[in-house]
């Protein structure tokens, strides 16, 4: 898994960065692979936004500057949830137990099952 298109708030002026501001953000990388550059274990998550939150603390500690974001460029997965065949969700997950999990979060007052599918090898084809 990647880290991409990290975009780094070195300046103070954005849109007008100084010479040394520049000369920094030269020196940033732009692209990473997360389990060898930011040393993190993707399988130690159980879900995006916590490896994310763990990605980001990691540039900034390890890089000493913080971000205004960045692209994962992952084995995210679009699954296609369907609850009490009732609804149908198409939820963002690295796994079909995540996707389950996300949809019973949302519908636990009505005691939810589950049909669930693959529509999407990456979050990006959606």
């Amino acid at each position: 898994m990647k880290v991409i298109n990290i975009e780094w708030d070195v300046a103070e002026d954005a849109n007008n960065p100084t010479e040394e501001e520049i000369k920094i953000l030269k020196t940033l990388p732009t692209e990473l692979d997360v389990e060898n550059d930011l040393d993190i274990d993707v399988n130690e998550y159980d879900g995006y936004d916590d490896l994310e939150d763990a990605i980001s603390e990691s540039l900034s500690n390890i890089y000493g500057y913080c971000h205004n974001g960045f692209t994962l460029d992952s084995d995210l997965k679009v699954y296609e949830v369907t609850v009490k065949d009732e609804a149908t969700y198409r939820i963002r997950a690295v796994s079909a137990d995540e996707a389950e999990y996300k949809a019973y979060n949302w519908f636990t007052e009505r005691e939810p099952s589950f049909t669930t599918r693959v529509v999407s090898g990456k979050a990006d084809d959606e």
